[in-house]
């Protein structure tokens, strides 16, 4: 082995990486990885030169300074491997602050030692060189540092190694290939770094260390260009974005929708509306508007908002969807390795669960629309009201004016919110001992014991006063009200209940009392 066969073997290695590098810097839209693998082409580049310096001088000092002045490439070289398969991963955010200060500190420790070890003798001692031609020798111990440095090293080393194995189990069978690249790339630089420390290379005159790293800087460069620079881990996640069953909206900053998932493409074009680059509030608007979907608020007991359902008109049943908003702070987009993003919209198909528990609230014998009793709670009240000793028992029976009307020109969602307003107002009217309830569409009673003629007469007007005074609904409130008292036992409460319906068509009739 003789210096110009080393050269020729070395420069070729040097050439490689001098492309590779090229070919990265020359890169569009650089990732975290593409930055990173840079500085490991420039480390590398670095190392190479020098040793071919070492074997194209006839210099012995310069030969010195060469031997322990590589360390200033060389020390870095497994840090940077180390964040550069972090990148890969998408978990370089994970090590912390003060590891990566550990991690650059030690090596930048020994690259000083490096350079001026001919000063010192604790990175090398006794450095002797023994000859220059035909190839260059030479002799020295390690020194403590040199040590203190192999040690060191083994914690990237090692860290890398867990990482590519660990991310490359979880990854899925048509990803694994190039994991698997990068995996036989640590290796292959593993393998070239226990020689170094091992002093298998010493015989050969061939530095193992420096083909190990050269051979893994290129499986890694092919490993990660072909499958989109490290962004195949974006590919996995992007389908499983896609096939995930909740209907999903990502939001930029300024809130515009800025990418769909397959499950909200699908609903979304369905309506036949496509929501990409569209402000979030102007989706729900138009389909609002074009009387595709409606809203309603999910309410606690005591009528505080727990969120909001979106009904979709689907022929005879409505498919609803559950609609959460997530917003994401600046903190949570950077850890995510998703900046711009402001959020998401997700929406989950609940439409089962809806049912079923409008069927229990109906057993229940509430509406689940108003919160009022429903047809059947009204029917099992008024079996209890009647008894002679709430006598006198006043039946008022109420309907909407002008309901279809706004349902016609503004939507369901209009004639939903009046039906509220009006149950608020009726609620609100009636008496402690009386129940206010929905019997259906737009038809509400109230039902009151110890209540004669004149207190439920009285009641009606303290109804269309309050419907009068309504100021927080862009719609007049008008109910068309009949009343009927029922004062001796032998009654049918049927009978009284047919007169109150009569005397409220009566009034409908005759146009209600709008307010």
């Amino acid at each position: 082995m003789t210096n110009t066969l080393l050269i020729l073997f070395y420069l070729p290695l040097l050439i490689i990486s001098g492309i590779l590098l090229v070919s990265t810097i020359f890169r569009k839209n650089k990732l975290y990885v593409d930055r990173v693998y840079i500085i490991l082409c420039l480390l590398l580049i670095g190392w190479q030169s020098f040793e071919l310096l070492f074997y194209g001088t006839a210099d012995p000092r310069v030969v010195e300074f060469i031997y322990s002045a590589k360390f200033m490439f060389l020390a870095f070289i497994p840090v940077v491997f180390l964040f550069l398969v972090a990148g890969v991963y998408r978990i370089q955010k994970r090590i912390p602050f003060w590891v990566r200060i550990v991690l650059i500190t030690v090596p930048a420790v020994t690259a000083v030692m490096g350079l001026t070890a001919m000063g010192h003798g604790l990175f090398r001692t006794g450095v002797q060189v023994l000859s220059m031609a035909p190839l260059t020798q030479i002799k020295s111990s390690r020194g403590i540092w040199y040590y203190v440095n192999v040690v060191f090293t083994f914690v990237p080393v090692l860290s890398i190694g867990i990482i590519a194995l660990a991310q490359r189990r979880n990854l899925p069978g048509v990803y694994r290939p190039t994991a698997t690249l990068i995996l036989l790339g640590f290796l292959v630089f593993l393998t070239g770094f226990l020689t170094e420390i091992l002093g298998i290379d010493q015989g050969h005159r061939l530095d193992f260390n420096l083909i190990g790293t050269s051979v893994a800087n290129f499986l890694f460069y092919i490993g990660v260009s072909s499958n989109g620079r490290a962004d195949y881990l974006n590919v996995w996640r992007r389908n499983m974005f896609d096939y995930l069953d909740e209907t999903i909206l990502v939001l930029d900053e300024a809130g515009t929708v800025a990418d769909a998932n397959g499950p909200a493409k699908k609903l979304f074009s369905s309506l036949g509306i496509r929501p990409l680059g569209l402000p979030a509030e102007t989706l729900w608007k138009t389909l609002a508007a074009a009387g595709k979907i409606t809203f309603r608020r999910l309410e606690s007991q005591d009528h505080s908002a727990m969120g909001e359902d979106m009904y979709v008109s689907n022929g005879k049943y409505p498919v609803v969807y559950n609609i959460r908003h997530r917003n994401l702070s600046a903190a949570e987009t950077s850890s995510m390795g998703t900046a711009g993003t402001g959020g998401f919209i997700i929406l989950t198909e609940v439409t089962r669960n809806r049912l079923l528990i409008e069927r229990l609230r109906s057993l229940a014998g509430i509406d689940s629309l108003t919160k009022l009793k429903n047809r059947f709670g009204y029917n099992l009240a008024l079996r209890e009201l009647d008894r002679p000793e709430n006598l006198p028992i006043s039946i008022i029976i109420g309907d909407i004016n002008g309901l279809k009307s706004l349902n016609d020109r503004f939507g369901h969602e209009t004639g939903d919110a009046l039906l509220v307003k009006a149950a608020e107002i009726l609620s609100r009217c009636c008496p402690e001992e009386g129940i206010a309830a929905r019997l259906g569409g737009d038809e509400f009673a109230i039902m009151a014991g110890h209540c004669g003629a004149g207190a439920a007469a009285e009641l009606i007007r303290s109804i269309q006063t309050a419907a009068e005074e309504v100021n927080d609904f862009p719609h007049p409130v008008s109910i068309a009200l009949g009343c009927a008292t029922k004062t001796r036992p032998g009654e049918n409460i049927n009978t009284l209940i047919s007169a109150a319906d009569s005397c409220m068509y009566t009034d409908k009739k005759s146009g209600g009392r709008k307010a």
